[in-house]
């Protein structure tokens, strides 16, 4: 099973890119699951950690499940980039172009 650091991407430019180049500079995926959000996460952490691991061979980080419904998390899978200095930079919405989450990452590394 390919591991996330493994895998490459094209971009728009049909140039690929190794996603270990983002480790490198100093990024990081942090996962905090969530069963708020149309029971899709309703087993223990460690159960969670384990099928994720097995289904996608994720390396990034995972913590305890949190409750996150409120007024600015709509959905599940919202993802928020965080600065080096622990300072909300931008919040994408499940449905985000995958390509601008990308930019602003190149952004801020």
């Amino acid at each position: 099973m390919s591991k996330f650091y493994d895998f490459e991407a094209e971009d728009v430019m049909c140039n690929m890119h190794k996603m270990e180049e983002y480790q490198e500079q100093g990024f990081e995926i942090l996962d905090f699951p969530c069963n708020q959000f149309g029971n899709q996460a309703p087993g223990t952490n460690e159960e969670i950690v384990s099928f994720c691991d097995a289904k996608f061979g994720i390396t990034f980080k995972h913590y305890a499940k949190i409750d996150v419904n409120g007024a600015d998390i709509k959905w599940n899978f919202t993802k928020f980039l965080i600065d080096r200095n622990g300072n909300v930079v931008e919040r994408f919405e499940p449905t985000a172009d995958m390509d601008v989450v990308e930019e602003k990452i190149r952004e801020i590394l």
